[in-house]
């Protein structure tokens, strides 16, 4: 910090009415927390100066790994200014020198254009050698590239056969990735015979690899399968492998959608605390869906002595994410009404204060989002004259679209009964 930024804060201090003794005590406070701060950033600079002048130095006795890592620290600019000049140097002589993972990293730089330009042809020759049978290859990169190379058609004849030959080369030596691409093309057939065996059996190589995205496909797959046995066989199987994979599908990787997955399973199986633990982990990451089933759980099992207001936090949640069923029964709790009967219900929504307004408002969010309920619910308020006067030519305008477009039946009975009394009409 500056001296004039010192005097700054020591004006602005006065006007609001410090003392003098007081203003030094906050500076000086301020001023060894910025220096503490300063301090440690320094010394992680420092660190990693000195690492990356270790890995230069390596390099240039013969550390062909150190030449690889020295690059990488290039590219980011981590103990160097950022150079990506520098970092192809790196990489280049380790390469030529038959350090397997430096042709990667060039391969995969060229590949993706993230930090250098792209170059597809630098990138195939790279990844070609790499990948070569007689390179020390040691973590599958090159042949993971060279697949994904070849099954999308990237600057050569596509041919996935010969991908999925790289992808299992590559799964081999325990390469994430390529396991995952692997197993993703036994999910479709696609360029390899359809096996959901070998499909998991490769993701799973993948997940214990520490690739997340494959613990996700494991748990995902063995997720439906258990559904569907469970289906026909009215009892679970498997179970503990659910748990195992699901711990690093969802616990490990924070993944929303394999925390969902499994959620819904069991679900399903009928154990609803334990699909709520996962339910939260998936809401907190930001899975919509599994914030709307918690809302519903809490609004559905409590009517005996909890207040419905516990569930509202996870309702809006999931509402203001676009979960139009959310959006709906928000307006159902602020209601507290039933709107085919025109009468309020019997202490169902405790705890929550009954606001027509604020109903109508989610009602209109929901019907927006297509849920056809909402858009017949605002309707009967219309009709019964609920959140403000009577609008009978509105109740029949809204009624006559849900009928038309979304063949409610109520909307089309309700219809028919105003035209046949006069009303609205």
């Amino acid at each position: 910090m500056t001296v004039r930024g010192v005097i700054m804060i020591q004006q602005f201090l006065r006007r609001l009415g410090f003392s003098i003794k007081n203003i030094c005590v906050y500076l000086l406070i301020l001023v060894c927390s910025l220096s503490q701060f300063t301090l440690v950033n320094a010394q992680d600079a420092q660190r990693e100066k000195i690492l990356y002048e270790n890995y230069n130095q390596h390099c240039s006795t013969g550390n062909m790994t150190a030449c690889v890592s020295a690059g990488e620290m290039s590219l980011t600019g981590s103990g160097v200014r950022k150079s990506n000049n520098k970092a192809v140097n790196f990489f280049t002589k380790a390469c030529t020198a038959k350090e397997a993972s430096g042709c990667a990293a060039l391969a995969v730089e060229y590949f993706t254009g993230d930090r250098l330009a792209k170059d597809y042809t630098q990138s195939l020759k790279y990844a070609q050698k790499s990948c070569d049978k007689n390179s020390a290859d040691e973590k599958g990169m090159g042949c993971s590239i060279l697949g994904v190379i070849y099954f999308t058609g990237t600057n050569v004849a596509q041919n996935k056969p010969f991908a999925g030959l790289l992808y299992k080369r590559a799964c081999k030596k325990n390469n994430g990735q390529a396991c995952k691409y692997l197993a993703n093309m036994y999910v479709a057939g696609d360029g390899i015979n359809k096996n959901l065996a070998e499909a998991n059996h490769n993701a799973s190589i993948g997940c214990k690899a520490g690739h997340m995205p494959a613990c996700d496909l494991v748990t995902v797959n063995l997720t439906n399968k258990l559904r569907q046995s469970y289906t026909i066989n009215k009892e679970p199987t498997n179970v503990s492998e659910l748990v195992s994979l699901s711990n690093a599908a969802c616990v490990q990787s924070k993944n929303s959608h394999g925390c969902y997955s499994v959620a819904m399973l069991y679900m399903l199986m009928g154990d609803r605390p334990t699909a709520n633990t996962y339910f939260s982990t998936a809401c907190t990451l930001g899975e919509q869906n599994a914030c709307y089933q918690l809302g519903l759980d809490k609004r559905e099992h409590v009517y005996a002595n909890t207040s419905k207001a516990d569930a509202l936090p996870y309702l809006e949640k999931a509402c203001a994410g676009n979960v139009a069923r959310s959006c709906h029964l928000l307006g159902e709790i602020y209601a507290n009404y039933d709107y085919e009967l025109g009468t309020s219900y019997v202490s169902k929504e405790v705890g929550v204060t009954k606001n027509d307004q604020t109903a109508a408002k989610f009602f209109t969010q929901a019907c927006a989002a297509g849920f056809d309920e909402s858009c017949h619910n605002i309707g009967l308020a219309h009709f019964n004259g609920m959140g403000g006067p009577k609008n009978l030519g509105k109740a029949i305008q809204i009624f006559e679209k849900s009928c038309e477009e979304s063949l409610n039946a109520g909307a089309c009975l309700n219809v028919g009964q105003m035209y046949s009394l006069g009303l609205g009409v």
